[in-house]
């Protein structure tokens, strides 16, 4: 059984996941542009404020720990949820929580408007989705893992950084539109 966490609200202002970042031959592997990690950071430093809260759903960056990787993060404003991801070692994990990062380790949920939302890393699979729904009215997964590829669902929210253009995005408005689309079919 996953270990849960179920407070009120949602957990962050901003939402981000799959940033990679000194991971090389991305622009390969993901098509992303190559500029990208410089694009990411700019866009971060632009949008998130020093008291802001931002949700890092996973792999933030490539399979070593290294001090340019360290320095960035702690240039980095805002208040650092992680939600870790496959890339995310034990060393990893280590040295974020020293960069004062809070670590969430299996499901995050959340209400919000009424529904419940559970922030992973990797999407939750049709049958795990389907027993939530089965428990709860409405249920959204806000996930990363899963890159440029489109959401496997009208209840998935694939916020990895390809989907996001490169930018963290405001928490709020993605779960909203999502839940307005799907109350709109409802009707």
């Amino acid at each position: 059984m996953i270990p849960e966490a179920v407070a009120e609200g949602l957990p962050a202002k901003w939402v981000i996941s799959d940033t990679h970042w000194t991971q090389p031959d991305l622009e390969i592997v993901f098509n992303r542009p190559t500029n990208w990690s410089r694009l990411t950071v700019k866009a971060w430093k632009a949008a998130v404020g020093a008291e802001d809260t931002i949700l890092h759903l996973g792999d933030v960056a490539g399979s070593s720990v290294r001090k340019d990787l360290l320095r960035l993060l702690a240039e980095l404003p805002g208040k650092v949820i992680l939600v870790p991801g496959n890339w995310d070692s034990e060393v990893h994990l280590a040295a974020f929580r020293e960069l004062g990062w809070q670590l969430k380790r299996g499901l995050l949920i959340r209400p919000h408007r009424g529904w419940k939302v559970i922030f992973t890393h990797e999407p939750l699979d049709a049958d795990e989705l389907e027993r939530r729904k089965a428990l709860w009215v409405g249920v959204l997964n806000v996930h990363g893992h899963l890159h440029g590829w489109p959401d496997q669902s009208p209840y998935h929210i694939n916020v990895s950084l390809e989907r996001l253009d490169y930018q963290p995005r405001i928490l709020a408005d993605i779960v909203d539109a999502r839940i307005d689309e799907l109350l709109e079919v409802d009707r």
